[in-house]
């Protein structure tokens, strides 16, 4: 999904998908000159639209085409190569990623909206985001997945004061990170 009138991002995702399934997903799009949206997919599918709310003009957020923050997939790039590239996290392991001062995100940003997707987890489990700079919440859960397949979700997460997210994995897991919206 991305503002018509634009460019198609070539190496974003908003909703990953395999033939026979129902796959949802929450997503914020900035919308075309002319107000609407453009959806591209892979394969022939039915599509489901629903929308759910709106910024109101002037208020304090900033959307973007999606960007590429994070890959750990092996030979797929991150926008500024910035990435990490082969390296999959390990099980219970955290991965701080710096977002503010990257891309269309404001050095001060508070907070993004971002599509963050496990990739092909080792068992079940689930990725939690939050600032770097508190604890990370015991009872939360971002993204919940099963071993073996793509599992993307929307999230809006606040910043540490340094602009990072940590990022917990319950498994071993490839990790991508789509930032569509500051604050």
């Amino acid at each position: 999904v991305w503002p018509c009138g634009e460019d198609r991002p070539e190496t974003t995702s908003n909703v990953n998908y395999t033939a026979g399934g129902v796959f949802p997903n929450a997503v914020l799009a900035k919308l075309g000159t002319d107000g609407s949206v453009c959806v591209f997919t892979h394969a022939t599918t039915h599509l489901v639209i629903d929308v759910n709310g709106y910024v109101a003009p002037g208020a304090d957020l900033t959307t973007s085409t999606p960007v590429r923050m994070l890959e750990t997939r092996p030979g797929e790039p991150t926008f500024d190569g910035n990435g990490r590239p082969g390296v999959a996290l390990t099980a219970g392991g955290v991965l701080p990623v710096q977002i503010a001062g990257r891309g269309d995100v404001a050095p001060g940003a508070t907070a993004v909206f971002m599509n963050l997707t496990a990739v092909f987890p080792d068992a079940a489990g689930h990725l939690t985001v939050y600032p770097c700079d508190e604890p990370r919440p015991e009872q939360a859960s971002n993204v919940n997945y099963t071993a073996g397949g793509v599992f993307p979700n929307a999230v809006l997460a606040k910043l540490s004061a340094d602009g990072r997210v940590c990022i917990f994995t319950h498994a071993a897991t490839h990790l991508i990170a789509d930032v569509v919206a500051s604050t």
